[in-house]
């Protein structure tokens, strides 16, 4: 086995904004414990390469990546994992997360969306104390098989 590898700040500055949707330079630099001042060049390098756009709306703004954006840290992803020995154990574990993020949606939405005859989409304004304990529970136990994945 080769040992771990250290991603670039480069690639985690494009990743981060990948992982939050919608951040501003601070959160970028934050995610993954960037310099602020070299992330902050690389999101004004991805903005002029078109893999990120500046979105406005009411009062928040942040950078959000754009298609291309997406590909590009697909690609960049891609060629880091290939360039350890641990993509077999990287493809396993994602097969296995597979079998489980059904479950693992559907929970998310059930902590969000309570469903009633009226609504179909009524958000889950959590007064009912069955349905939350329900959605933890299974939370919980997703926790534990998700858990063994990272061993």
């Amino acid at each position: 086995m080769t040992a771990s590898v250290k991603s670039s700040p480069r690639l985690l500055s494009l990743h981060a904004v990948r992982l939050k949707g919608m951040a501003d330079d601070d959160e970028v630099a934050a995610r993954f414990d960037l310099d602020p001042a070299v992330a902050a060049e690389y999101l004004l390098d991805f903005q002029a390469v078109g893999w990120i756009s500046r979105f406005d709306f009411a009062g928040t703004a942040g950078w959000t990546l754009t298609e291309s954006g997406r590909l590009e840290n697909e690609r960049q992803l891609a060629q880091e994992l290939a360039s350890t020995d641990f993509t077999s154990n990287v493809r396993n574990a994602y097969l296995a997360f597979l079998d489980q993020n059904g479950r693992l949606l559907r929970a998310c939405t059930d902590w969000q969306l309570r469903p009633s005859e009226a609504d179909p989409l009524a958000a889950n304004d959590h007064m009912d104390r069955t349905w939350d304990q329900r959605v933890l529970d299974t939370l919980s136990a997703m926790n534990e098989r998700l858990a063994q994945l990272l061993q």
